[in-house]
């Protein structure tokens, strides 16, 4: 058995535009054509026959450092942390047999909109005198639409930790990568913690999961878009990536705004807030307002995604705006002879399924995944 460390000079190094591979998620390229990826649970995938491999990745961030999975052979082997710059991280040694290792490299966070210059790219692979082979394409595409709960903060890290930060989310332990799983489907997630449908938790109606969901990462800065092609800015290409189901699991944060402090605006020449009748109910206009975003949302996404399964969920850590959603997704279904949306009540996180952040833990989360992976699967029966 070879346990003399390795040096990097001794192997070969080969460019991620050279290598056979699969992405997932919605990516971009720099100038020199390394892979950048944005959002939870993007990645890539490549099957590898040697005896070493090294991944040279590159990170940079303010706040929020940036965390990777590492699946070999569909076992999660690594979750780490990654530091500042440019580093060497050795996925395996000693595969002395050879043997096909299919690697997965998933990024855990979310991208950070208030750390918008954050940055994961991937430049290659350093290995032995091996083989790259591209994986065998999976046959359906899940898109996931979401806050929080789908970035998978609190899949990990245990309910003692109540600090919001970057360990706590993990795209591995969450109920999307779970769903995609049980179908043996690439998955792709656009998900930002506290937004929402019409607003965000603190009741901003800026921070919507609608107003970013056409672009490939409009919340990336001027700067980091300008060096990415396509640009981060850019449109979202769903015709060259269409997606077989669309999971929307939205309503959390502007349930959450009910409880807030009016939005005020910098000038304070705007305010804005979903408000509780002295019932605590929605009020009228809290509930017109939430069900026109939904309708409005529901037909852009299928819009863009016209052969699509549209699938609402919600209801794992509030229930308060649950008829309305209903309602909303019955009702867009309805008025646009839409057969193909459904709105699914997802079951209430007891508390034993309550992890870091007052947020999911990973059997939540696989609880969730149960749920939408059976009502998936009655649909594509059909």
């Amino acid at each position: 058995m070879n346990t003399t460390p390795t040096s990097l000079d001794k192997l070969h190094f080969t460019h991620i535009s050279d290598i056979p591979h699969t992405e997932l998620g919605r990516n971009a390229r720099t100038q020199s054509g390394e892979t950048v990826l944005f959002w939870s649970g993007s990645g890539i995938e490549t099957i590898y026959s040697g005896d070493e491999l090294w991944l040279d990745i590159e990170t940079h961030y303010s706040v929020y450092e940036q965390w990777i999975s590492v699946i070999i052979n569909d076992d999660p082997v690594i979750r780490t942390s990654l530091p500042d710059g440019r580093t060497s991280l050795c996925l395996f040694r000693g595969n002395s047999s050879h043997a096909r290792m299919h690697v997965r490299i998933l990024k855990e966070v979310q991208f950070m909109h208030d750390d918008s210059d954050s940055t994961l790219l991937i430049h290659g692979f350093y290995h032995t005198d091996a083989s790259f082979s591209k994986p065998v394409t999976r046959p359906l595409l899940f898109e996931f639409v979401g806050d929080s709960i789908t970035s998978g903060t609190g899949a990990v890290g245990g309910r003692q930790s109540s600090s919001y930060c970057s360990m706590i989310f993990s795209a591995q332990h969450a109920y999307p990568r779970m769903v995609a799983d049980a179908f043996h489907a690439d998955f792709r997630i656009i998900s930002q913690a506290g937004w929402g449908i019409t607003c965000n938790c603190e009741n901003d109606p800026r921070c919507t999961l609608p107003s970013i969901y056409e672009y490939t990462c409009s919340l990336a800065s001027v700067e980091l878009s300008s060096q990415t092609t396509p640009s981060a800015h850019s449109p979202f290409a769903f015709n060259e990536h269409p997606a077989d189901v669309i999971v929307i699991n939205l309503g959390t944060n502007d349930a959450t705004a009910f409880l807030a402090a009016p939005w005020v605006s910098e000038d304070r020449t705007e305010k804005f807030a979903l408000t509780l009748t002295d019932d605590n109910v929605p009020d009228k206009l809290s509930e017109e307002l939430i069900r026109e975003s939904v309708i409005n949302f529901l037909t852009t996404v299928r819009q863009k995604n016209p052969h699509a399964l549209l699938i609402w969920a919600y209801g794992m850590m509030n229930t308060l705006l649950s008829e309305v959603l209903r309602e909303s997704v019955r009702r867009y279904a309805r008025e646009n002879n839409d057969s193909r949306v459904q709105y699914i009540q997802l079951p209430l996180c007891s508390d034993e399924l309550i992890g870091a952040f007052e947020h999911p833990n990973e059997a939540g989360h696989q609880m969730v995944a149960t749920t939408l992976s059976s009502v998936i699967r009655a649909h594509l029966a059909e």
